[in-house]
């Protein structure tokens, strides 16, 4: 097994048996005053301490899932929310002693247990494509810097989820400037995580704007709308500077999935989809047979 399988195995079953059982959701979630008195209870324990989450306002859901991540990574955080995205959720856990990045996603709700996103690193080597090595030999110290979050859903034909995981890949230090985005799918069948598949380095492009960005695919900016597709679930396949037979697989799909004729040109509708696309995990608002 791979560096970078071995580290999605490990995220995958970081809770694992008995803890799959039990289920949160929004009505759990920990209110702000609530979350103060943690803090302040935190602030002046010794050591963590989890009776910290023993008080009004934590319900058992929400203290069993403090107590899961607690167990892992020996930190605390609280349950902020939860999005109900199908038959896994996605969970906003706040970390109140964290300098920065206090939020963090956790996958909920499946039979695998809780899955930390920000645990979930990448590769411990660069993938070996044509478009990697191209970043590589203009940017020669680009790296995986492990700061991993949830770019969208996608649901696919059949009702199963993939999720959009993505990585910003700089150049030479985790707050160095971005250079590409490195993207993997993770894909559940039902409440089961079916496995990962790591689609490579692609382009980082900072958007425009959406008028601007609509142009750029206008004008047939094909790596552009290959990352787009990407972003929101659809494998273009490899990076490339014409339009191949996976790049016109994966619009076709994406057509489909949002109700647009697959022999249409791309008009304003679908480059608006592909540029814009919808925050909070909304799935195509096409209806499937």
């Amino acid at each position: 097994m791979t560096g970078f399988r071995m580290a999605l195995a490990a995220a995958a079953v970081a809770f694992g048996g008995a803890a799959a059982a039990q289920s949160v959701s929004d009505a759990d979630a920990v209110s702000s005053p609530v979350g103060d008195a943690i803090r302040s209870c935190l602030i002046g324990a010794a050591a963590l301490d989890l009776n910290c989450f023993n008080r009004d306002g934590v319900t058992p859901n929400a203290r069993w899932l403090s107590e899961q991540i607690a167990a892992r990574s020996d930190e605390a955080g609280y349950l902020a929310g939860v999005t109900e995205t199908g038959a896994v959720d996605v969970a906003d856990v706040f970390f109140p002693l964290r300098a920065n990045t206090n939020s963090e996603q956790v996958i909920v709700n499946g039979s695998d247990g809780p899955i930390r996103v920000a645990e979930i690193f990448f590769s411990l080597t660069p993938p070996a494509n044509a478009i990697t090595r191209e970043l590589l030999r203009e940017y020669p110290t680009a790296f995986e810097p492990g700061r991993v979050g949830i770019a969208a859903l996608r649901i696919l034909p059949g009702g199963d989820q993939r999720f959009v995981l993505v990585d910003v890949v700089t150049d030479g230090c985790r707050a160095c400037a971005p250079v590409a985005e490195s993207i993997v799918y993770m894909d559940f069948d039902g409440a089961s995580l079916s496995g990962f598949r790591h689609l490579g380095w692609f382009p980082h492009d900072l958007s425009d704007g959406a008028e601007a960005d609509s142009r750029r695919i206008a004008d047939g900016d094909i790596p552009f709308l290959q990352t787009s597709l990407a972003r929101l679930g659809y494998d273009p396949g490899p990076v490339s500077d014409g339009m191949t037979p996976e790049t016109a697989a994966a619009l076709s799909e994406f057509r489909v999935e949002h109700c647009i004729d697959p022999n249409r040109d791309i008009d304003e509708v679908q480059l608006a989809l592909l540029t814009n696309p919808v925050r909070g995990f909304a799935t195509a608002p096409c209806p499937r047979n």
